[in-house]
């Protein structure tokens, strides 16, 4: 009999051990959910996936006919039914809604304002009053919603630097015709790397810590690469010495830390990788070329790949008129969309009648998308918007006025 007891505990402990691996396997492998759940009368469904070793949440939270769509993309352990509560507060015909989450942060607020969902950053920004009202319902349950404009900023050079809207491990990097300005929240250097002014700066790009760029005054000479490592404050280049390489060429994407190359006379494509000072031919007619799209990599016959040179932007006929916009840009599973009327608003590819508008800017002269952040500039001023911060305002640079296209870029 205790042999029998002693071998029952034995099986359960077995048992137990094979579970908790079963458990953890499902876990480590499991990169994507969708599920739904009711919370506070809401109906919310959850949808999660991984999508460049990053965790990303899309919520759907609605009741009756109002949709509100959130993300995160903090890490909850591939936890499911991450909204424990959702606060929402009225006043007037505006409605605002906050999830909380299971480990006690609160989300970004929505709110369904004159037909519209739209961020509290807006909302402040057209309706202040109304705003103020929302901030006092929600004061009364110990949340301070209140947005508070940090306009504290130092000089460099001509530079004016908002400072305490750049977050610590964060850098922006803006080009002066012959060098490259660096730009923390507590510093900023210049780097002079040409001795002659280069004013046209479309072939340049971040490359993880390398600044990576072509001298375009002088593509006739031969195809030169120089890329700087910002860290080490480092100067290299690569030269093209059998000048296999024409002078009509687009960088056509970064993956993995590596810059795909397109040479247009040559119809051959190349790989170069800065950290190792390499550059390799991936790509041409009979095997195809790499399309660096939605943050992904792509392999593509030419037909397909041969007048593509901005790779991000989607023709999408339906978004154009919801929004009417034709600036549209795919970034893993959102739209982000500039429409004719100044309103950035970001849309969820299963769910594009419901985009969130964002924020408001008129005559935006050039915006990139990166890492959360929407990076746009206006007249003499580089603005950002995320969800965390909202809506502000990094420098003010007079030159701005003049030259925006691909000169500022940005990297953490």
């Amino acid at each position: 009999m205790k042999k029998k007891y002693i071998g029952l505990i034995k099986f359960m402990i077995l048992t137990l051990i094979i579970l908790i691996i079963v458990i953890f396997i499902t876990r480590l492998f499991n990169k994507e959910h969708t599920i739904k759940y009711s919370v506070n009368k809401y109906r919310v469904k959850e949808k999660f996936y991984i999508a460049n070793d990053i965790h990303h949440y899309d919520f759907v939270i609605s009741k009756n006919k109002n949709k509100y769509v959130f993300y995160n993309n903090n890490s909850f352990g591939k936890d499911k039914k991450i909204i424990k509560d959702i606060v929402s507060k009225n006043s007037g015909k505006t409605t605002c809604i906050m999830p909380v989450y299971k480990d006690n942060s609160n989300g970004s607020v929505l709110c369904n304002y004159e037909g519209r969902v739209v961020t509290n950053y807006y909302l402040d920004d057209v309706n202040k009053d109304l705003y103020k009202k929302i901030v006092k319902e929600y004061n009364k349950d110990g949340y301070d919603l209140t947005i508070k404009k940090d306009n504290n900023s130092y000089k460099y050079k001509k530079l004016k630097i908002y400072k305490n809207n750049i977050k610590n491990n964060e850098t922006f990097t803006l080009w002066n015709y012959k060098g490259l300005f660096m730009i923390n929240n507590n510093k900023t250097t210049y780097k002079k790397l040409l001795k002659n002014d280069k004013y046209e700066n479309r072939l340049a790009s971040v490359v993880g810590k390398y600044y990576v760029f072509i001298d375009t005054n002088n593509m006739l000479k031969g195809f030169k690469l120089y890329y700087y490592d910002m860290e080490k404050d480092k100067v290299k280049e690569y030269k093209d010495k059998k000048k296999k390489i024409d002078d009509d060429i687009y960088f056509c994407g970064v993956y993995n830390n590596e810059l795909y190359i397109y040479d247009k006379h040559n119809k051959k494509q190349y790989r170069f990788n800065p950290y190792k000072g390499k550059l390799k031919k991936v790509g041409d007619k009979v095997i195809g070329f790499y399309l660096v799209k939605n943050n992904k990599l792509e392999n593509v016959d030419y037909y397909e790949f041969k007048e593509i040179i901005y790779f991000n932007n989607i023709n999408n006929d339906k978004l154009s008129k919801l929004y009417d916009s034709k600036n549209i840009y795919l970034i893993d599973n959102y739209y982000y969309v500039y429409s004719k009327d100044g309103c950035f608003y970001r849309v969820n590819k299963d769910n594009i009648s419901d985009g969130v508008l964002l924020f408001r800017l008129n005559k935006a002269s050039y915006f990139m998308i990166k890492d959360n952040n929407i990076i746009v500039s206006r007249d003499d001023n580089l603005y950002r918007y995320n969800d965390d911060i909202g809506f502000v305002n990094i420098i003010k640079y007079n030159e701005l006025k003049y030259n925006f296209e691909n000169i500022y870029d940005y990297k953490k």
